[in-house]
C-alpha cells in the first residue's frame, strides 16, 4: 500500500509542477469534500486525492503485489447558476487542460526509468501506473464544483 504521507507529498509536488491547481486536499469520504468545499474561495481550482483502496493479485502466498485505485479531481469552485452556458463551458476547458497537464507529468515519471528503481523519488511511485487504465470523466456540480475526475490504477510491492 501506499503510505498516506507519500500519497498527499506526491500531489503537494504535483501542484508545483502544474500550473493552476491553488491548493490540494487528501480526502478518504464525501464528508472530507464537503468540509475542503466550503472553506476554498471560488474560482480556486483544486486538486483533491482520495485516499486509495487496495486489492491483492497473488500468483501465490509468496509472489504477490498491491493493486491501488486511485481517484483524483480537478475542480473550480463556482456557482453553476451564476454562468452562462459559455461561461461554464471555457471552465470546463480551463479545468481539462489542468487535468490533461497532471496526467502528462503522471505519464512522464512512469517513464522515467533513470529513477524508477530510487525508493522515495515521485518516479517510483508513478513507475508501476497502469497507463492504458487512466479515465478522465466531466464532474458537473460536485458540491458546486466543476471540472474532471481521474480514475488510475497503480502496482506496488504489497503489504
Amino acid at each position: 500500500m501506499i503510505a498516506i504521507s507519500t500519497y498527499k507529498a506526491f500531489w503537494e509536488y504535483m501542484a508545483t509542477v502544474v500550473p493552476g491547481i491553488n491548493k490540494v486536499f487528501i480526502i478518504h469520504e464525501e464528508a472530507d469534500l464537503a468540509a475542503a468545499i466550503r472553506d476554498i474561495d471560488g474560482g480556486d481550482v483544486i486538486l483533491f486525492a482520495v485516499i486509495p483502496s487496495t486489492d491483492i493479485e497473488a500468483t501465490s502466498v509468496d509472489d504477490f503485489e498491491e493493486i491501488e485505485s486511485c481517484f483524483v479531481f480537478v475542480v473550480k469552485k463556482s456557482d453553476r447558476g451564476a454562468l452562462t452556458h459559455d461561461e461554464f463551458i471555457a471552465e470546463l476547458e480551463i479545468t481539462q487542460v489542468i487535468i490533461n497537464a497532471v496526467k502528462r507529468k503522471m505519464i512522464e515519471l512512469a517513464g522515467d526509468t533513470d529513477h524508477c528503481n530510487d525508493a522515495g523519488t515521485y518516479s517510483h511511485l508513478m513507475h508501476r501506473l497502469f497507463v492504458n487504465g487512466m479515465h478522465t470523466d466531466p464532474e458537473y456540480n460536485l458540491l458546486g464544483c466543476n471540472g474532471w475526475g481521474l480514475n488510475f490504477k497503480l502496482k506496488t510491492t504489497g503489504i
